[in-house]
């Protein structure tokens, strides 16, 4: 009788594994979600309302912001299935698409509105697409 006493054993433990991660997993997709918002925000705000001395901090602020998507998504223990690639390409674009808007924005669109909405809507282009993995990977399972 001790194979049923090892598989109840296995199966609590497995129950709360699965628990721990489900409450890991609670936050993931609200935070990401205040990353992509405050990003949003630090671009737009600084490439229109920011004179060029507080700029720098501003577009800082938003590399920050986007630094702390990868370590965030990295430190998680699971990334969905099957899309290691997608998270490893997903960053580099989300720095080109940022880098291109402050770059071009601040010799040639310096407070036109259309070119920095436009540029701080593609720069969070990453977090929305990890919300979008993750949001349809939880509805699989």
């Amino acid at each position: 009788m001790t194979g049923g006493k090892d598989a109840r054993e296995s199966l609590d433990q497995a129950a709360y594994l699965a628990q721990r991660m489900r409450a890991q997993g609670r936050w993931h997709r609200p935070l990401i979600a205040l990353l992509g918002l405050a990003m949003f925000a630090a671009v737009l705000v600084s490439g229109m309302a920011l004179p060029p001395p507080l700029q720098t901090a501003g577009f800082t602020l938003a590399v920050l912001l986007l630094m702390g998507l990868v370590i965030y998504t990295a430190s998680r223990k699971v990334i969905p299935r099957h899309h290691k690639l997608l998270y490893s390409l997903v960053t580099p674009v989300g720095v080109l698409l940022y880098t291109l808007t402050v770059v071009l924005g601040q010799v040639f669109f310096p407070k036109v509105l259309w070119w920095w909405l436009t540029g701080s809507i593609l720069s969070t282009l990453p977090f929305w697409i990890i919300i979008a993995v993750n949001a349809a990977t939880g509805r699989r399972r």
